[in-house]
């Protein structure tokens, strides 16, 4: 019975790259990762994006940039030079202007700050001085107590 189970269960695509982000407009940048042969020197990506890079200890990280396509998932391919070893993985090409991907971070986001601050407000000022308050009334409290008992 657990045969006939198994046998249902459809086979799961697996990728030989690793590609990020696996989601991109038209003409956007990814980076392709994946592993060449030992005497390899070189790799080249074709497919649905095309670049090229070296091959370090038999491992490869480059840049290729996304052609411009109708949105859909499509195969990029890996090959890598002298041995002609192959690999491929999936990328999904989105409409362009769709999502986040358009928007430019604001403010201090760019930094880190958070979103929410104003980029010419001295947050960490205002906080010292809110605690030195803070402190100083509490200090003029404990002496009055001191005093009266």
């Amino acid at each position: 019975m657990l045969t006939g189970i198994m046998l249902a269960i459809p086979v799961a695509w697996a990728d030989d790259l690793e590609i990020d982000p696996v989601s991109v407009q038209p003409g956007g940048d990814i980076t392709v990762s994946g592993g060449c042969k030992d005497n390899d020197s070189f790799v080249s990506i074709s497919g649905a994006a095309s670049g090229r890079g070296a091959v370090s200890t038999g491992y490869f990280s480059v840049q290729a940039t996304v052609k411009k396509v109708e949105p859909g998932r499509y195969t990029v391919i890996s090959k890598c030079v002298p041995s002609g070893y192959p690999q491929t993985g999936r990328i999904k090409v989105e409409k362009a202007g769709r999502g986040d991907g358009d928007r430019k971070p604001d403010g201090w986001v760019k930094t880190g700050g958070g979103g929410t601050q104003e980029p010419g407000f001295p947050w960490t000022e205002a906080g010292l001085v809110l605690v030195a308050g803070a402190a100083g009334i509490g200090g003029v409290a404990f002496v009055r107590s001191r005093a009266r008992g």
